[in-house]
């Protein structure tokens, strides 16, 4: 039986954009995910090992389901340049019928 769960979207950033093109591609082409927005290139400010840095980013938002969330994490570990990369997970309260059926059938690999 396949697991549903809530939608839910994770949010990463990457230093550019083919890194957030190729975690984009392994994590749909893996049935993890059914979506990826890469966004940029937007300034991020943040405090790294007792300084304050500046750097220009892409955002990822990806659409999947809770019962992945886990997966993509692990995923997402893998495949990153960073040390400790944004891993954030929003619950999705409202979504479009046939968007969230698309999404469950891509996931589930049906």
């Amino acid at each position: 039986m396949k697991k549903t769960g809530k939608p839910v979207l994770i949010i990463t950033t990457v230093p550019n954009y083919e890194a957030g093109k190729k975690i984009a591609h392994v994590l749909v082409e893996e049935h993890l995910v059914a979506c990826v927005n890469i966004i940029g290139q937007v300034d991020s400010v943040y405090s790294w090992k007792d300084e304050i840095c500046e750097d220009k980013e892409y955002i990822l938002f990806m659409k999947t389901i809770s019962a992945k969330q886990s997966k993509v994490f692990k995923r997402i570990k893998q495949l990153h340049s960073y040390e400790v990369p944004e891993l954030v997970m929003i619950e999705i309260k409202e979504i479009g019928e046939d968007y969230f059926n698309w999404m469950k059938k891509w996931i589930n690999g049906k």
